[in-house]
């Protein structure tokens, strides 16, 4: 996605360079450990079900904002990173909800039992934000959740929740701008990790256990 000020692919990687930009070999915060690691959250409970992750669809608005507090922005298009982004987004989140042990097993395909998760990127950019004291770097990540229960007895999967997770960061303005690409990442790895905490305390990996999903949620359709 690009906004309406958006830099060159170009310039945003040479402008970074100086910052330590990782490789372009390694621009993925899905594979580079220097921009998101293994997430630290891992549940006390491990889970009995599993689940499958469907692909994550891209429902992000055609445009973004111009201005921030007034002052103009200029954005970071995606193809800056090595692979689109929903992708990127899908394999972090197939690879931590592994990891978290919230569920027993992330599957390939749904199967009647297995809860379903539905990713939607509601967000992702980054950029700079110009002042006349140099420049901030503005990053941006949301996705919304929906994750439906084993399918039932009359065949439908009920939708037991959904949730927006998201992390915005602005920083100090400077001659010299942080480095967006982590910057961004970190907005990633932060709203993530707030996901598999929400999706643990909801207890959704869990069998003989009540669900804890706050608001009731009605039953809709949903993947078979």
């Amino acid at each position: 996605m690009s906004g309406t000020r958006s830099l060159g692919v170009l310039g945003t990687l040479l402008a970074l360079a100086a910052c330590g930009t990782p490789s372009a070999k390694t621009v993925d915060f899905a594979k580079n450990g220097k921009l998101i690691g293994d997430l630290p959250f891992v549940t006390a409970r491990p889970g009995d079900r599993a689940v499958f992750l469907a692909p994550v669809v891209d429902i992000r608005p055609a445009r973004l904002a111009e201005r921030e507090g007034g002052l103009p922005v200029g954005y970071g298009p995606d193809s800056a990173w090595d692979r689109p982004v929903p992708e990127m987004v899908g394999d972090l989140l197939a690879r931590e909800l592994a990891e978290s042990q919230v569920f027993q097993a992330v599957l390939p395909t749904a199967t009647p039992d297995a809860v379903v998760v539905v990713p939607q990127l509601a967000s992702f950019h980054m950029g700079t934000v110009e002042n006349v004291r140099g420049a901030s770097t503005l990053a941006e990540f949301a996705v919304n959740l929906q994750v439906y229960g084993p399918v039932g007895s009359d065949g439908v999967r009920p939708l037991w929740f959904e949730r927006l997770y998201g992390d915005r960061q602005i920083t100090q303005a400077q001659l010299v701008p942080e480095n967006m690409f982590f910057v961004a990442s970190g907005a990633v790895a932060r709203s993530v990790n707030k996901l598999l905490v929400s999706l643990d305390g909801t207890n959704v990996g869990r069998t003989g256990v009540p669900l804890q999903l706050g608001t009731a949620t009605e039953a809709s359709a949903a993947p078979r």
